[in-house]
């Protein structure tokens, strides 16, 4: 089975957390996401493109449970969070 990364990045420290996941889905991601807040603790904002796990009702509601607040980036324009794509990037040049 092909395996995908989540890759999160904080955005004033530059942190990089790269995850391999079998499959990505809305409980798979909330899980990862505990285990770096767990880590590092709660962000006040959150910013992430428009994929399905992370634009449905179950994410909106682990986000207001937690306090966060969700920015999305433009439909059809992911390049709009630069930060993230220069790390997606970097981390495909290291794995591959």
């Amino acid at each position: 089975m092909e395996q995908t990364e989540r890759v999160v990045i904080d955005a004033f420290t530059k942190w990089l957390e790269v995850k391999e996941m079998k499959s990505i889905t809305t409980d798979n991601t909330i899980s990862e996401l505990r285990e770096i807040f767990g880590r590092w603790g709660l962000p006040l904002t959150l910013v992430s493109d428009n994929e399905a796990q992370l634009t449905s009702n179950e994410f909106a509601t682990f986000l207001k449970s937690n306090g966060l607040v969700h920015l999305r980036t433009a439909p059809g324009h992911p390049a709009t969070n630069g930060v993230e794509e220069n790390a997606v990037k970097t981390t495909k040049r290291v794995v591959t």
